[in-house]
């Protein structure tokens, strides 16, 4: 028997007509409507999708507000992280976000700057900065490679294959080895495990 997927409880409420009316009809956000039958929004999306309703883009000002909304949350103007006050009773928090982020999303006063990160997409178009010794702080030119993002990533995802290639693949073992002192298991461990785990994902006692 077909396990019933998480969202299948709200089939009931979640029907075509009560999306169109409170949706549609309303003008009501998933958002809104997730609270009120008290579910997540994305489950009301998924049930938008599903009964092929055009689901609502976010205008500018609506952007505008939720930019405005997450930049005084940030500036302590409000309470947030589940109704704490991190400026009073996380202060040392507050500060290593601070740090981590100047110049950055972050003021060198500890100013929030407005805005939303460039969506993984739009980073893509990026042109990367590669440091050639793996040191962030050394931006000398001779240690500096500018390409693009994709082709960075090729960069360091192809390394191990340079070393299978290469025959430097031994080396590159013993100082992993020594580095992080890793734990190996044989075939038996392996499958005794994986089996294990794999029948506690799927809910399956073994009997």
């Amino acid at each position: 028997m077909n396990k019933k997927h998480g969202n299948d409880k709200f089939s009931g409420i979640l029907t075509k007509s009560f999306l169109l009316k409170h949706y549609i009809k309303l003008d009501k956000t998933s958002k809104q409507i997730g609270k009120e039958i008290n579910c997540a929004n994305t489950t009301v999306l998924t049930y938008l999708k599903k009964f092929d309703i055009k689901i609502h883009k976010i205008t500018k000002k609506g952007r505008k507000i939720k930019s405005q909304t997450m930049h005084d949350k940030m500036l302590g103007q409000e309470v947030w992280n589940k109704g704490m006050n991190m400026r009073e009773e996380r202060p040392e928090l507050v500060q290593k976000m601070i740090n981590a982020l100047k110049g950055k999303r972050c003021s060198p006063k500890g100013e929030f700057k407005k805005g939303h990160k460039l969506s993984l997409k739009k980073r893509g178009l990026l042109i990367n900065k590669h440091h050639i010794n793996l040191d962030k702080f050394n931006n000398l030119n001779t240690n500096l490679l500018f390409l693009s993002n994709s082709d960075h990533n090729k960069m360091h995802k192809r390394a191990y294959d340079y070393l299978v290639l290469s025959g430097l693949i031994g080396d590159y073992i013993k100082w992993f080895n020594q580095q992080f002192n890793i734990k190996y298991y044989n075939i038996e461990e392996y499958k005794k495990i994986n089996k294990q785990i794999t029948q506690e994902l799927r809910g399956i006692n073994d009997k």
